[in-house]
This record gives C-alpha cells, structure tokens and sequence, in this order.
C-alpha cells in the first residue's frame, strides 16, 4: 500500500472518530497491514496526522484554484471558498480540533502555522483582485484584513468557551459574511447577498 492511501484513510478516520480515538493499531488494522509496517513508513503518529493535515490542505487550494477558473468574478470564488469549508466542515468529529490542540501541540505549531501563512497569502491575493474588480474597498489593506479574518477563526483552546453554544454553520457564516460585507463596496454587498442567497438556495 503507498504512503498516500494510508493518509487518506487515516485522514477519514481522524475526522469521523476524533483524532484522540484512532490509533496508530487502529489505522494498521483498517488497512490490513500490520503496525510495525505502519510505523516504519511513519516514525510517530504526529507524523501521519501532518501528512494528513497537509493533504487536506492540498485539496482545500485545489478546490480553491477550481473555483478560480469557474467563477465569474473573484467575490464568487470567495463565496464559493466559504461554503466550500462550512461542507468540509459539517463531515468533522468536534472533537478533532480539540484533540490536535490539547495532545498534538507541535503539530498546532508547524502544520497549522505553515497552512496559517499560506491561507493568509491566499486571501490577500482574493482580495486584492476583488479590489481591482471593484467589489472590495480601494482603502482596504488586504494583507491586515486577510490576518484578522483567520485570526476569527483560532482553534477552541485560544478562543475559550465564547462561541461554544453555536454550531460551525452558524458561526462561520455570521462571522464571514458579516466581515466581507463590511469590507465590500455597495456592488460589492449586493454581489455578497445575491452569491449567498444563491449558496443558501442550493443547501437546501
């Protein structure tokens, strides 16, 4: 079996179970291999649950990158970004962010950092071409206001029991229209609600 089917399965694993859950017996037995085999191809469970963060990743810009091409303006794309993770996100164990931020610590401090960066660049980059489309504020410093949107969006241990009684759906879409609306120009916020409205329809 190669490295990238044992990601993925533990991948689903991690995300359905919980990643506290799985163990590294777990992931050897649902594979059919056995956990020396496992453990030679990966040195420490840490290691397997970053391949699979990173491979996660990898699909979320990929899908990003698509809806680049398909959209027909860039506030599309970020629309379609947002509920792209509201679905990702309805498939994960609540316990799986937990769980890194509590017993895998260094993995909060090298795979998310890494992916922090990147997302941040990623959204600058969005919104900067929303801004050359019009659609975002010409005084908006994209870079600052790309910071402060994944800033919203810090795992439980740093954020505390503040938003706990709100389901991710909820949450992330109040937080993330309301910041881009308040970013948008007039065409902008109607594009926003005219995608949103549109998104909202196809959820249902």
């Amino acid at each position: 079996m190669e490295r990238k089917d044992i990601v993925n399965e533990a991948s689903a694993m991690f995300l359905r179970y919980g990643v506290k859950a799985v163990s590294m017996d777990d992931i050897a037995k649902r594979i059919g291999i056995s956990k020396r085999t496992l453990y030679e191809m990966f040195a420490s469970k840490d290691e397997l649950l970053m391949d699979c963060i990173e491979c996660m990743d990898k699909k979320r810009r990929n899908e990003i990158s698509e809806a680049v091409a398909n959209s027909q303006d860039m506030m599309e794309t970020i629309i379609h970004a947002l509920f792209f993770l509201i679905k990702t996100a309805r498939n994960i164990n609540p316990s799986y962010f937990d769980d890194i931020c509590r017993y895998h610590k260094n993995i909060v401090r090298l795979s998310f950092s890494k992916m922090e960066a990147e997302t941040i660049s990623s959204l600058s980059s969005l919104f900067d071409k929303a801004k050359e489309e019009g659609s975002v504020r010409p005084d908006v410093d994209t870079e600052l206001i790309s910071r402060m949107f994944v800033w919203q969006f810090q795992p439980r241990e740093i954020t505390g029991s503040l938003f706990e009684k709100y389901n991710f759906d909820e949450l992330f879409i109040t937080l993330s229209i309301t910041f881009i609306r308040g970013i948008a120009t007039a065409e902008g916020v109607r594009r926003v609600d005219e995608l949103v409205k549109k998104y909202k329809t196809e959820k249902n």
